[in-house]
Order: structure tokens, then C-alpha cells, then sequence
């Protein structure tokens, strides 16, 4: 009992004496040889014949321990406190961003003109063709004077296709006549001015009436107005050949 108060009590001088180092190795040296002091002091309680000289050896290591760890200490009476570095965590940089382009502004569309309704052009009329003028009718003798008389008739005879389609008038002697179901055809002798009773042309004159030698016969003196078409050419009763101006006949009148 009395080892284990010596070495209790030797182990709390060691240990306050370290513990006034403040140095936290120190501390925890001195806690150590506390811990091996009491480890010691209840090994020689327990009914151990140990001799003395064992707690005296055990207490003579302790005292080697704690004056090792106090020569490893600083040799300043007063530790100082190192205060903890605080980890300040490095910021990341920022990326910086970049500038947002400025879109450019959207061309308003101009508006669409909306085109105007397309006119329905009116229908032309048609034109309406003028309304003839009724042809005033002619009596028979308005249309009678605008034939010619005063052309001499060996003109004619000698050259028809300079006078073709004159409206011309004769007058003479019927020598021929013959009628059919559609037509009348005569044969008349035409004076000419200055010449004697034989000095006569013979001309054909023809109508398109059966009606037209009605009352007239051979011997008969006619007038008649007609247009020059061709010559008429045939055999007389002695066989010769005639040649004589044809006449298309509009009117007819004894004499």
C-alpha cells in the first residue's frame, strides 16, 4: 500500500511539473507516465513479491521519460499558441461571361397592297349594222334615161369589147324574130347618121321573156335598150357567115 502512494505521489509531481510546459506533447507524456506509475503501483498490490528495487527501478524510468520529453520541448517557459490555419476555400474564378450580342431588330415586312378588284368590263355591244336606206324605185322611164342614144352603132360594131356592158339605145327594123318558153330573140337593122336606106348595121338583141316579142313581128320599127355582151355568129339563108354586136335587152317598145 505504501508503494502504491509513493509512486501515486511521484507520478502527480512529475506530471504537474510537465503539465506546466503547455506544450501539448508534453501534456500527453506526462499523461503516459501517470498511466505506467499506476500500472506499476497496483502491480505491487496484488500480492507480488517484487522486491523495492522493481518500483524503484519503474519510478527511476518514469522520471527519465519525463525529463526526455521535457528536453524535447521548446526551451521558451512560455509555448506559443500557433494559432490553426483556417482553410479559406479558394473562389473559382468566375467565368466572365461573355457579351450577349444585340440582335439586330426584324425588318417589319412592308404590307402586301391588296390589289383592287379587276373591273368586269362591260360587254361591247354589238354593233347593229346600220339600217340601209331604202333604194328609191326607179320608174321605167328614170331608169330608160340613163341609157345613151347618141353613139353611133359602127362603133360598136367594130370594136364591142370597148363598149361591153354601156347601157345604150337603138332604134330599127325587126328582119328576125323567134320566140321560146324563156326568151325572145330578134334581129333589127340600125341606120347610121348620114347613110341611105341600105346603109344599115344588122345587131341580135335577146330578153329573157317570152313575153318581151309579143305584138311586135318582122317589118316592125322597135326601139329597144340593151348592153353590148359579144358578137353572134352564124350562116344567113345564102350560107355566108355573119358576124354581128349581141345585145342583152332590157326594154322593148314598137316605134
Amino acid at each position: 500500500m505504501m508503494r502504491y502512494r509513493r509512486a501515486f505521489f511521484f507520478a502527480q509531481v512529475i506530471a504537474y511539473a510537465l503539465c506546466s510546459q503547455r506544450g501539448s506533447h508534453v501534456k500527453l507524456v506526462a499523461m503516459l507516465l501517470l498511466a505506467g506509475m499506476l500500472v506499476s503501483g497496483c502491480g505491487g498490490g496484488e500480492g507480488n513479491s517484487t522486491p523495492t528495487a522493481d518500483a524503484g527501478a519503474t519510478s527511476t524510468r518514469a522520471a527519465e521519460l519525463a525529463v526526455l520529453a521535457t528536453a524535447q520541448a521548446p526551451a521558451s517557459a512560455t509555448d506559443t499558441v500557433v494559432p490553426t490555419a483556417t482553410l479559406v476555400p479558394t473562389a473559382e474564378p468566375t467565368n466572365t461571361p461573355r457579351a450577349t450580342r444585340t440582335p439586330r431588330p426584324t425588318r417589319t415586312p412592308r404590307a402586301t397592297r391588296t390589289p383592287r378588284a379587276t373591273r368586269t368590263p362591260r360587254a361591247t355591244a354589238t354593233p347593229r349594222p346600220p339600217t340601209p336606206e331604202p333604194t328609191p324605185t326607179l320608174t321605167v322611164d328614170q331608169i330608160k334615161a340613163e341609157y345613151r342614144g347618141d353613139l353611133d352603132i359602127r362603133e360598136v360594131d367594130k370594136a364591142l369589147e370597148r363598149y361591153k356592158y354601156w347601157k345604150l339605145t337603138y332604134a330599127g327594123e325587126v328582119f328576125t324574130i323567134m320566140q321560146s318558153d324563156s326568151a325572145t330573140l330578134l334581129q333589127v337593122w340600125i341606120s347610121y347618121p348620114g347613110g341611105g336606106d341600105l346603109d344599115r348595121i344588122p345587131v341580135v338583141v335577146v330578153f329573157d321573156d317570152a313575153a318581151a316579142g309579143d305584138g311586135i313581128f318582122e317589118g316592125d320599127y322597135i326601139r329597144f335598150w340593151g348592153e353590148p355582151l359579144l358578137y353572134f355568129e352564124g350562116t344567113n339563108s345564102y350560107g355566108g357567115t355573119i358576124r354581128q354586136p349581141q345585145f342583152d335587152g332590157t326594154y322593148i317598145a314598137k316605134e
